[in-house]
């Protein structure tokens, strides 16, 4: 008997806990407004459906896009985040649309718009900067930012090249050099150090400014990407072909030269 009363006494406070916890969850539940719930499923649709997610399909993104605008629309307040997530979604948009130009464009200036909103938002956020700068077509307002952004941030590899590419644009290679110097140094991906390098030798010939050997430093970049992405990665080779052409970079010099 003693028992059985024992028994009653750990189900009836079991239950009561059950219940308690139950209560909890339906008063946090009711806590997160509908703003906050449009957003917690924009993003998981938008993360979900990336271009390289498997299983990812441009309904999702769409549905996802839908929900952030609803999130805003009521009254989301990280609007960074919202915007954030939606740049990325609606740059997804114009892959999702194939070969529909007029498609393609429409998302690309949303993304524009979404980018700027952010920067706007938050000036000081250096990757949005970058974006935002690439958005713009005046020359100097775009140079202007690449070296703010490599002022402030002096390993942001992205705003140094940018600015040094610009530069050469402009036949100001003596300038240019040690912006993109400085973002091969610094640069740890070895995608981006083949394209900086690339990149650099690609302009300089288009400027009559042609890099010494260039075909043979293209050979020796892709050997050293094989070897940094194969399998585990060996960074060695990558490291001492970087060290290299960096000497000889620097001492590029262009008869176009202001």
């Amino acid at each position: 008997m003693k028992i059985q009363r024992f028994s009653l006494l750990i189900l009836l406070l079991a239950g009561f806990q059950l219940g308690a916890i139950s209560q909890q969850s339906q008063q946090q539940s009711s806590r997160v407004s509908i703003a906050e719930r449009h957003y917690l499923t924009a993003k998981r649709l938008i993360t979900n459906n990336c271009i390289d997610c498997m299983g990812s399909t441009k309904h999702g993104m769409e549905q996802g896009i839908k929900e952030m605008e609803a999130a805003l629309a009521a009254g989301f307040t990280d609007q960074k985040a919202a915007y954030k997530l939606l740049s990325d979604a609606y740059n997804a948009m114009t892959t999702f649309s194939g070969h529909d130009e007029k498609e393609q464009q429409a998302f690309a200036q949303k993304e524009n718009e979404a980018v700027a909103e952010v920067h706007r938002l938050d000036p000081q956020d250096p990757d949005f900067a970058v974006r935002y700068a690439d958005t713009l077509k005046d020359k100097q307002e775009k140079l202007a930012i690449y070296k703010a952004v490599t002022e402030k941030y002096p390993l942001h590899t992205d705003a140094a090249f940018l600015a040094g590419m610009l530069l050469i644009e402009d036949t100001k290679t003596s300038e240019a050099i040690p912006y993109i110097a400085k973002a091969i140094a610094n640069e740890k991906d070895p995608e981006a150090v083949v394209s900086y390098a690339k990149g650099v030798m690609g302009d300089l010939q288009g400027q009559n400014c042609p890099f010494p050997s260039a075909e043979r430093w293209s050979q020796k970049f892709n050997h050293a990407f094989i070897e940094a992405t194969r399998g585990e990665g060996d960074p060695r080779e990558m490291i001492e072909v970087k060290k290299q052409f960096l000497e000889e970079l620097v001492k590029q010099s262009c008869k176009t030269n202001p």
